[in-house]
């Protein structure tokens, strides 16, 4: 049995047409390896030919497939012609074809017939890869199997969005908005609370600089060492795993540059054509037999005065919508974005002038919590995934019984 035995490819033509506005994914809505959606777009900001799809179908990255680009749809829309889609012969065996696909010998299977400088697949290449043989019941028991992994996953992917976004909420409520405790007793002064001001981030931070770590170093092959990058931050802010980089065991490795938990890091360079994460912050997760490595492009922020060091309100300065225009808008190169430590520490921040005032010490207390409890779910859902991925090919292969 093979993968033409169990889907079909469906390539149902979407012409653009500006009026028409349907869900659109492409190729950079998918994380390698993620096996989820990062986001998605607009129909009627496309311009070439693409393809239809419905909710349920899978969709495969046929360019470079070794990014194992690859998610069943959440929803109807259209999709880059990068994207094969692929539909069950069966709808009962919807996981079982999923999990086929995610499988690392299929993956390895597609690059292998590949073609071109940009290596791309195509149907009738990778669709004779070979699946071991099951009846139906153990299919539908292997897909559900694994699909109750990724369902976990993705409830506590959830979770940790309604987390982030409680915390946002209040900085706005008490820093944007001015509605804090006590706010109807503080006086205003055209428009802003007594003992407010505009204070550069400078007053308070440093910005250091990471390492470039020399690419021979560089593992293939997973490792406890992880060197962080752009390629970390979601879009927005906040840390992702699903992509990593890599480094060897025994390489050097100065101690400066070994992260901490809830250490707090800035992109400083972004490839994307908007500037996707320029600027934005991230919190380093609490590490659980791995070591996160301060790479370069990326910027630790920490504080230059003594005493009380409000992280967590500084992070939340960092997602803040002003502070982004300012970075972006005062961003150097064309095709890769660069920023700096000297413009983001001269930002000026609307706040309290008195750094160790309660309002903010509230603030902190509040969302310490809040990303412990992320932290948490982010270690629950890398145990999740390395688990996944271990019986992922024993349960295809027939190695462990359903």
């Amino acid at each position: 049995m093979n993968i033409a035995d169990i889907g079909n490819e469906i390539k149902e033509s979407f012409q653009p047409d500006k009026n028409s506005d349907h869900q659109y994914l492409a190729l950079e809505h998918v994380d390698p390896d993620a096996l989820h959606i990062n986001g998605f777009g607009s129909s009627s900001e496309v311009e070439s030919n693409k393809y239809f799809f419905k909710k349920g179908d899978i969709l495969f990255g046929t360019l470079r497939p070794y990014f194992r680009k690859l998610v069943i749809a959440p929803f109807d829309g259209v999709c880059s012609t990068e994207f094969s889609v692929i539909r069950p012969v069966r709808s009962e065996d919807k996981q079982f074809l999923f999990y086929s696909l995610a499988n690392p010998k299929f993956i390895e299977f597609a690059t292998t017939n590949s073609n071109g400088a940009r290596p791309r697949t195509k149907w009738k290449l990778f669709s004779k890869f070979a699946v071991a043989e099951h009846d139906d019941i153990s299919r539908e028991s292997i897909g559900e199997k694994l699909a109750c992994f990724d369902s976990l996953i993705e409830n506590n992917r959830r979770r940790i969005e309604l987390l982030e976004d409680s915390a946002k909420q209040l900085y706005k409520e008490w820093f944007v908005r001015f509605r804090f405790p006590g706010h109807e007793h503080i006086k205003s002064i055209g428009g802003v609370p007594e003992g407010w001001d505009r204070i550069p981030l400078t007053n308070f931070l440093d910005i250091k600089h990471g390492f470039a770590f020399k690419g021979e170093f560089f593992s293939e092959e997973p490792t406890p060492l992880i060197l962080m990058s752009p390629g970390n931050f979601k879009i927005g802010g906040g840390i992702k795993l699903d992509k990593k980089k890599y480094y060897a065991e025994g390489s050097p490795i100065p101690e400066d540059y070994v992260l901490e938990e809830s250490d707090l890091l800035v992109t400083m360079t972004d490839l994307s054509k908007t500037s996707d994460t320029l600027g934005y912050p991230a919190l380093v997760p609490k590490p659980i037999g791995q070591v996160y490595l301060h790479n370069q492009r990326l910027g630790k922020v920490t504080s230059n005065t003594e005493g009380f060091f409000p992280k967590y309100f500084f992070y939340h300065i960092l997602l803040d919508n002003n502070y982004r225009s300012s970075i972006v808008g005062s961003a150097s190169g064309t095709s890769v974005k660069h920023t700096s430590p000297t413009k983001i520490l001269s930002y000026k921040q609307l706040m309290p002038v008195d750094i160790s005032s309660s309002l903010i010490k509230q603030f902190d207390v509040f969302a310490e919590d809040i990303y412990d409890q992320i932290n948490v779910l982010i270690a629950w859902n890398e145990n999740l995934t390395k688990a996944r991925e271990s019986l992922l090919p024993k349960l295809m292969s027939g190695e462990v019984a359903v």
